[in-house]
């Protein structure tokens, strides 16, 4: 697989999956050096905003490479940790060093997130003490009947 050089015609850039817990606030794909530089470094840059109501976890984004027949030449992606616990209503900026396959006519951005569960073993205390309220809450009540 040959990566990016420059090229007189830029791939085109579209929205894939998105995550239905945030929002892309913004995203480009921007040229770091001069165009006449043949080891050019481009980025994907952006912010996504959290519109849920729980934090979120392993937020990824991803640009993924398609050639002019839309085969899947390959992707490059955020790591998990630069974007890690974005709070409800947080927006967190995210930078992607990008290798673009010199074959790529189109590039689609995906962005994947998990919701934050609540710790295990809290929730099971947390239930088996309401269980226990209401046991003996019930346990009162048939000793109280006649």
């Amino acid at each position: 697989m040959k990566f990016y050089k420059p090229m007189d015609t830029p791939p085109t850039f579209e929205h894939g999956t998105i995550s239905p817990n945030v929002v892309v606030e913004f995203a480009t794909i921007r040229v770091m050096t001069p165009s006449d530089d043949p080891d050019q470094e481009l980025r994907l840059q952006g912010r996504v905003k959290n519109v849920c109501l729980y934090t979120l976890d392993e937020v990824k984004c991803d640009l993924s490479y398609f050639d002019p027949e839309g085969v899947f030449l390959g992707l490059d992606m955020t790591s998990f940790v630069s974007l890690d616990e974005i709070d409800p209503g947080e927006t967190a900026p995210f930078d992607v060093e990008l290798k673009i396959p010199i074959e790529a006519t189109r590039c689609v951005l995906n962005v994947h997130s998990k919701r934050v569960l609540q710790d295990i073993g809290a929730a099971l205390k947390d239930y088996v003490s309401h269980a226990k309220s209401e046991s003996e809450i019930n346990s009162a009540e048939s000793q109280a009947e006649p």
